[in-house]
C-alpha cells in the first residue's frame, strides 16, 4: 500500500508544472530571440530566409511576454511555489487555470488581471503594453500563436523586430522587478 502511494506521488511530481517555469521559459525565449537577431546573417547561410527567421523571433517574443505575465499573475496571487499551476481555481483565486491561464490570450491577461501588483501599475514604463499607436505596439497587438503558421502583417524587417524584442525585454524586466522574480 505504501509503495503504491509513493509511486502515485512520484507520477504526480513528474507531471507537475510550477509557476516559476513561466519565468524560466520567458528568459529562455528572450535569450533565443536575442541570439537569433545577433546571428541573423549566419542563420541565413543555412538557407532560411531572413523573413522566416524574423517571424520566428517575433513568435518567440510574444511568448516571452505571455510567460512573464503568467508568472507575475501567479506570484501576485500568492500562489504556493510548489503547487501545480493547474490547481488554480476561481473559488480560491478568482480565476482558474482552465478558463484564464491555459490559453494564449496574454493581452486579456494583462488587461483583466495584471494592472496592479503590490499596489502600483507595473506597466507604467512598459510602453509595449500600453494602449497606444505605433508599429511596435501594433506588433504586440497582432501577436498570437497562429503566427507559427502564417503572418500576414506588415513587411517584417530586422529593425522593426529588433525594436519589438527590445520592448519585450523592457516589459520582462519591469514585470520581473515588480514581483521580485
Amino acid at each position: 500500500m505504501r509503495f503504491r502511494s509513493r509511486v502515485s506521488e512520484i507520477r504526480k511530481g513528474i507531471n507537475t508544472l510550477l509557476y516559476k517555469e513561466f519565468r524560466n521559459a520567458a528568459k529562455r525565449h528572450l535569450n533565443t530571440c536575442k541570439f537569433m537577431l545577433h546571428n541573423l546573417e549566419t542563420l541565413k547561410k543555412n538557407k532560411p530566409s531572413e523573413r522566416d527567421v524574423l517571424i520566428n523571433v517575433y513568435y518567440l517574443g510574444g511568448y516571452v511576454t505571455e510567460c512573464i505575465v503568467k508568472y507575475a499573475i501567479y506570484s501576485s496571487l500568492g500562489y504556493r511555489t510548489h503547487r501545480d499551476i493547474k490547481e488554480l481555481n476561481k473559488h480560491e483565486h478568482g480565476m482558474s487555470y482552465e478558463d484564464d491561464m491555459k490559453h494564449h490570450n496574454f493581452r486579456s491577461l494583462v488587461q483583466e488581471h495584471l494592472f496592479r501588483i503590490k499596489g502600483r501599475d507595473v506597466f507604467e514604463d512598459a510602453s509595449i503594453l500600453k494602449d497606444q499607436k505605433g508599429d511596435i505596439t501594433k506588433l504586440y497587438q497582432e501577436w498570437g500563436p497562429e503566427i507559427r503558421y502564417t503572418y500576414k502583417g506588415k513587411v517584417v524587417n530586422k529593425k522593426r523586430i529588433t525594436e519589438f524584442i527590445e520592448k519585450v525585454e523592457e516589459a520582462h524586466t519591469i514585470i520581473k522587478r515588480a514581483v521580485g522574480g
